[in-house]
């Protein structure tokens, strides 16, 4: 899998071979991101957990526009 930078960002390229583990580290930080959001979701019942969750998708920088072609993106930047 190749990737090149666009705007800053990585642009993973799924049709090549993955020579740099690119598939891996995002995997990686969307099974990260998820974890985050089931603990903030397991809060205890009654407690308004939307501030939250708002808080988790800030954190991590989640954006699903279509920025560099028509394909459907999901942009995610692992919080440092």
């Amino acid at each position: 899998m190749a990737h090149k930078q666009v705007n800053g960002r990585v642009v993973v390229d799924w049709e090549t071979g993955d020579l740099e583990g690119d598939r891996k580290n995002l995997m990686t930080a969307y099974r990260d991101f998820i974890k985050e959001l089931q603990q903030c979701l397991m809060q205890p019942v009654g407690i308004d957990i939307t501030n939250d969750i708002h808080e988790v998708f800030d954190k991590w920088k989640i954006d699903t526009k279509n920025q560099v072609d028509d394909f459907p993106r999901i942009w995610i930047t692992r919080p440092t």
